[in-house]
C-alpha cells in the first residue's frame, strides 16, 4: 500500500496541486455538527444546506465502497491588484479566471485516471465544492489544514487561499494525521 500511496501522492503534485492529504473513509465526528446546526435553523432561508444532509452526514450513502479520501488543496492567490478606479466594482480572487469547479474537476479527473492506470480494478468517485461531502473535515483529518473560527480550512503555507477537491477510493491507503487546530480559545 505505501508503494500506491505514495505514487498517488506524486501524481496529484503532478498535477498542480499545492497540497495532499489522505485520510480513511470513517465519517469525522464533527459531522454530526451538521445535523444539530440544521435542527436549530442556523441556516435561515439557504434551504440548500437541507439538501443531501444525510449524505453530507455519511459519506457511506454518497459513496458506498469508499475506503480512502484522497483530499487536495490548490493555492489560487494572486498577486494582482484589485483597480483603484471607484467606477470598478471589485470581485474576489477566488472568481477571477475560469470557474474554479472545472478547473479542479478537470485536473481530479486526470489524476484518477492514472490512479487507475496504476490499478485498473479501484473505483473511484470525485468531489468538488458542489458534491455532498463536507470538504472542509474531510481536508482537516487528511492533515491539509484545520478549519478556522471564520470557517474556512486554513493551511499553515497558503492560509485559506486554497481549493479543495477529493477523490474517494475503494481501496485502503497509508493515512495522513490530522491537523493541529491552530486557532486559539479566547477562554
Amino acid at each position: 500500500m505505501n508503494g500506491l500511496t505514495q505514487n498517488i501522492k506524486k501524481i496529484v503534485y503532478k498535477h498542480g496541486f499545492q497540497k495532499v492529504g489522505i485520510a480513511p473513509a470513517e465519517q469525522p465526528e464533527k459531522s454530526k455538527l451538521l445535523q444539530t446546526w440544521l435542527s436549530k435553523k442556523f441556516h435561515g432561508d439557504m434551504k440548500w444546506m437541507e439538501k443531501h444532509a444525510d449524505k453530507k452526514s455519511n459519506l457511506q450513502i454518497f459513496f458506498p465502497v469508499a475506503k480512502s479520501v484522497i483530499c487536495v488543496a490548490h493555492n489560487y492567490y494572486s498577486p494582482y491588484k484589485h483597480s483603484t478606479d471607484p467606477k470598478k466594482g471589485k470581485i474576489s480572487r477566488y472568481a477571477w479566471g475560469e470557474d474554479y469547479h472545472k478547473i479542479i474537476k478537470k485536473k481530479l479527473k486526470k489524476v484518477l485516471n492514472e490512479i487507475k492506470k496504476l490499478s485498473p480494478e479501484i473505483n473511484g468517485r470525485i468531489c468538488v465544492d458542489t458534491a455532498p461531502i463536507m470538504e472542509k473535515l474531510w481536508a482537516e483529518k487528511a492533515g491539509i489544514g484545520w478549519q478556522g473560527k471564520h470557517t474556512n480550512l486554513i493551511t499553515k503555507d497558503y492560509g485559506s487561499w486554497v481549493f479543495l477537491g477529493e477523490i474517494l477510493l475503494d481501496v485502503e491507503l497509508v493515512y495522513d494525521p490530522p491537523m493541529e487546530d491552530f486557532c486559539f480559545s479566547a477562554s
